[in-house]
């Protein structure tokens, strides 16, 4: 996720580039005050990774394995639907 509103805008304008090389997709959100609150900090975030599973697993991170299931499922169904609304790029090879 990335910020709408960042400035100077050169500072995140690479990561979209890198998203389409690596097949991740990507959204812009309207403010980077809101993209901070989202990822539970009180300072404004210009770029949000959402990772499809903790890095750590169960207690680890401070979570049950339920709450890991929980997460991965609730994962699938937001990634599906950005595919579907992010911008997709294709590169053709001639």
């Amino acid at each position: 996720m990335l910020a709408g509103d960042v400035s100077p805008i050169d500072v995140i304008t690479h990561v979209p580039v890198l998203c389409e090389d690596a097949g991740v997709p990507y959204v812009f959100v309207p403010s980077k005050e809101a993209l901070g609150q989202a990822g539970q900090t009180k300072r404004p975030t210009s770029v949000m990774l959402v990772l499809p599973r903790p890095l750590k697993k169960g207690g680890d991170a401070g979570m049950s394995t339920e709450d890991d299931d929980a997460f991965t499922e609730e994962f699938e169904k937001v990634h599906a639907k950005l595919k579907t609304q992010a911008p997709v790029f294709t590169r053709t090879h001639e």
